[in-house]
């Protein structure tokens, strides 16, 4: 046998491919495979999009969560926290989103891409990021600049007071949020922002204020009065108008001065002096009578109204107010001023009596001749029987030109009534309102009868009276 050798030919009647026309075919063929998964597996309810990403990429990707970062820190780079961060678009619309700052100052955002600015408010002050880019930029810290600043609070001798609590407000007077005590020196120190404040110390119940100060002024003193409850704190300057510091400042019990031509100490003039008091007190909820009496002004206020105001030159002279207050403190201050000459100085409060039991008067007086304005004097009387010559009916009752009221209710049996009265000068008698004597004019000592038919029970009698100058007289009395 010889050796036989192969022959490998190519076949001339299969088809010929063009270059490419494998790839393509493929390509069609795995296209239309996926259409086809696709539509079986979305008739089968499985989700497309996760099953082709486990298909290509064999799990799910882990995508990381970005946040932008805003830092506010002072002046010192230390982070300030419990602090709210606002985000604003470009054109400042307010985004509603904010988030606080943690103990580092850092307060994280997750945000759509785009333009923002923040604002973070410290102090009731508003502090500005500058405008971010997301996320290109993804940090941004603000800086709030803080300054020491004290607050003193002495007494008015510009001594300090301690344990006092101090409350920081804003120019706007809302409260910041900031409370201090004063140390052993009645110093208290604050970080504050620039920009303007205002303080309050509150002291023996009274909230004293200090002046609207900037922050960058570093200190500011408030001056509280140290005297207890149901003293007044008195200050004494050598002018009439308190200008300038007390030259004398004490806590008294009482203003009841009558100083003639003296001096009211030492260090204070016999002339053209100022005083003034001022106290907290406890009241009873009721209607009060406050009564002044002074040589030469004076001025009266409760809880900072004014209620008695004579600020002018004059002799001892009397002033009375009817007021209601509430339960609990109120602060009663009297200003006061000594011209030259005598010097008076006096005032006093009393619960109001607006009635009497029956079988006594109810008795008003009042320094004018004619029932006017509140009466001086208030108080119950059994019977009416004065011969007073030319003296006062009673302490701050002016012994010439007064008037007096009395009204009471009394129980009569039945029968005819002589009422008689006897005055100097004008009086008028009233019996359940009918007038039955009138005699209302200047007058030396003179009686007066007027007849009254009763039926058994209880009426109102009711006497009203003037003295113009000289002997004063004034009686009432019946007879059956």
């Amino acid at each position: 046998m010889g050796n036989a050798k192969a022959n490998h030919k190519c076949r001339t009647d299969m088809p010929h491919a063009s270059p490419g026309q494998g790839l393509i075919e493929y390509v069609v063929l795995l296209s239309l495979a996926s259409v086809a998964a696709i539509v079986g597996l979305t008739i089968l309810g499985i989700d497309v999009r996760n099953t082709f990403k486990k298909i290509i990429f064999g799990s799910e990707p882990q995508i990381a969560e970005e946040t932008l970062e805003i830092t506010v820190v002072d002046n010192t780079q230390s982070g300030l926290g419990n602090l709210r961060i606002y985000a604003f678009a470009p054109d400042g619309s307010y985004l509603n989103k904010y988030q606080e700052t943690n103990e580092n100052g850092i307060a994280t955002f997750k945000l759509e891409q785009g333009e923002y600015q923040f604002l973070v408010r410290y102090q009731q002050q508003g502090y500005w990021s500058e405008p971010i880019s997301w996320p290109q930029q993804k940090q941004s810290t603000i800086q709030i600049d803080q300054l020491a600043f004290l607050v003193n609070v002495v007494d008015l001798m510009g001594r300090g007071v301690s344990d006092v609590p101090i409350y920081a407000y804003s120019s706007d007077s809302t409260y910041i949020g900031m409370e201090k005590q004063t140390n052993e020196n009645g110093e208290a120190a604050f970080l504050l922002a620039p920009g303007e404040f205002s303080f309050r110390a509150d002291y023996n119940g009274r909230e004293n204020w200090s002046d609207i100060v900037k922050s960058a002024d570093g200190s500011v003193t408030i001056t509280v009065n140290t005297c207890p409850t149901g003293q007044f704190l008195a200050e004494y300057f050598n002018d009439r108008n308190f200008g300038g510091e007390p030259v004398l400042v004490q806590c008294e019990g009482n203003i009841d001065y009558t100083w003639q031509t003296g001096s009211p100490a030492p260090e204070v003039n016999q002339n053209l002096f100022t005083i003034r008091w001022s106290g907290l007190f406890d009241f009873s909820e009721g209607t009060y009578t406050f009564t002044t009496i002074a040589d030469d002004g004076v001025r009266i206020y409760v809880d900072n109204k004014r209620i008695i105001n004579s600020w002018r030159d004059q002799p001892a002279t009397t002033y009375t107010d009817r007021t209601n207050l509430s339960a609990g403190l109120h602060e009663v201050k009297m200003e006061y001023y000594e011209n030259y000459g005598h010097a008076t100085a006096k005032l006093s409060w009393d619960a109001a009596i607006t009635s009497c039991p029956q079988g006594q008067f109810l008795a008003e007086y009042f320094n004018n001749r004619d029932l006017d304005g509140e009466p001086v004097l208030t108080r119950c009387e059994n019977q009416i029987n004065y011969e007073l010559d030319t003296n006062s009916p009673a302490a701050g009752v002016d012994p010439n030109n007064y008037s007096a009221r009395w009204v009471g209710e009394f129980e009569f049996d039945a029968g005819v009534y002589n009422f008689v009265a006897t005055i100097d000068d004008g009086g008028r008698v009233y019996v359940d309102g009918d007038r039955i004597i009138n005699s209302w004019r200047n007058q030396s000592t003179s009686t007066y009868t007027g007849a009254k038919t009763l039926t058994a029970g209880i009426y109102e009698v009711k006497m009203e009276y003037y003295e113009a100058g000289g002997h004063s007289t004034a009686k009432l009395s019946w007879t059956r």
